[in-house]
C-alpha cells in the first residue's frame, strides 16, 4: 500500500512548497535515499530534532519516532530550472490506508533558487486539475508566507500547511480530515526545527 507522501508533494506542487502527490507518482527526475529504518542507524537524524512526544502532543495520540527520507529532485524546464532537496520525517506507519491516516509527516527542504509569486501561481495552476480536487489557499497563521492545501488522490485525502521563506520551505502533512488547520500549523512549526 502506497500512501500520499510529503516529499513527493513537492514533485507535484513544488513552487508553492506544498507536497501534493502520491508516493507512487515520484517523478523519474527524483532520487530517493533509503530511510534509516532499512539502513544502518546513524548517530543522529534530522528527525531526532522533533520527538515523537512533541508530535503526539499536537495530534492527541501516540506516534512512533520519526523515520527520515531524503529526496533530491533535478531541475527541469517545467520547474523553472530549479532543483530541490526535501527531508521528510514520517511519524507513523504507511503500510495500510488505516495506518497512514494516523501518520504525520514533517518536511523541510531547500530550492536551488527562490521563486517569484508569479512563478508559484503559474506552476500551481499547471499542476492542479479537476480530477485531483486540489484546493490551495493562503494560510496566515505562521507569520511567514504559507499555504494550506488539500488533495484527494486515488481516494486518499491529504492536507498540509507549508511555508516558503526564500529558497527554504517547511511544513506538515496528514492524511486525515480529522486534523484542524491550527493543528497542522503547529506541526509545521515543529517541522521548522528540522
Amino acid at each position: 500500500m502506497r500512501s500520499l507522501s510529503m516529499e513527493t508533494w513537492a514533485t507535484t506542487l513544488l513552487v508553492s512548497g506544498l507536497v501534493v502527490a502520491p508516493t507512487t507518482a515520484i517523478a523519474s527526475s527524483s532520487k530517493v535515499f533509503a530511510p534509516h529504518s532499512t539502513s544502518p542507524r546513524i548517530a543522529s537524524s534530522p528527525c531526532d530534532k522533533v520527538s515523537a512526544a512533541q508530535v503526539s502532543a499536537v495530534v492527541g495520540y501516540k506516534v512512533p519516532n520519526g523515520i527520515v527520507n531524503v529526496t533530491v529532485n533535478r531541475a527541469t524546464k517545467a520547474d523553472f530550472e530549479t532543483s530541490w532537496v526535501t527531508t521528510t520525517c514520517v511519524y507513523g506507519s504507511q503500510t495500510s490506508v488505516a495506518a497512514a491516516k494516523s501518520a504525520v509527516q514533517l518536511v523541510v527542504g531547500t530550492f536551488s533558487k527562490p521563486f517569484t509569486l508569479t512563478q508559484m501561481e503559474r506552476w500551481t495552476a499547471a499542476k492542479a486539475t479537476s480530477s485531483n480536487g486540489m484546493k490551495l489557499s493562503v494560510y496566515r497563521g505562521l507569520g511567514v508566507p504559507a499555504f494550506y492545501s488539500s488533495l484527494t488522490v486515488h481516494g486518499i485525502f491529504g492536507q498540509s500547511i507549508t511555508a516558503v521563506v526564500g529558497p527554504r520551505f517547511f511544513g506538515a502533512f496528514v492524511e486525515t480530515k480529522m486534523a484542524s488547520r491550527s493543528e497542522i500549523a503547529e506541526l509545521a512549526k515543529l517541522a521548522d526545527r528540522l
